[in-house]
């Protein structure tokens, strides 16, 4: 039984978990960004794609915030200015949730493409 439960658990450690899935934006262009401090310290983010499994928080002019408040949240922003930018591509993921404003959907994940 111990040897069972051992092998279980190892299979186990392999998969990734997810709490809570949102949306995705694959191969997206940035229309605008908007930081207004009225809100608070994040990036409104707004694209060309429609995000797939979007939440109910979803919003027609805003597809993603990005919070500002961490170093790693920085980078993020950092990648995002350079997209836009350049005009490239990005792949966005969401959080699932809407933790900065109640109408748009949190990104956790941002990927420059070509």
């Amino acid at each position: 039984m111990r040897k069972a439960i051992t092998w279980i658990a190892c299979g186990l450690w392999g998969l990734p978990v997810m709490a809570v899935a949102g949306s995705s934006a694959l191969n997206a262009h940035i229309k605008n960004l908007q930081i207004n401090k009225g809100y608070g310290n994040f990036v409104f983010i707004n694209i060309d794609v429609t995000p797939t499994g979007a939440p109910a928080c979803e919003n027609a002019a805003w597809q993603y915030t990005l919070s500002l408040s961490n170093p790693g949240d920085s980078q993020l922003y950092a990648m995002l200015l350079t997209a836009y930018a350049a005009g490239s591509p990005i792949n966005v993921q969401g959080a699932g949730v809407c933790n900065e404003v109640g109408f748009v959907e949190s990104a956790t994940a941002i990927q420059l493409t070509q």
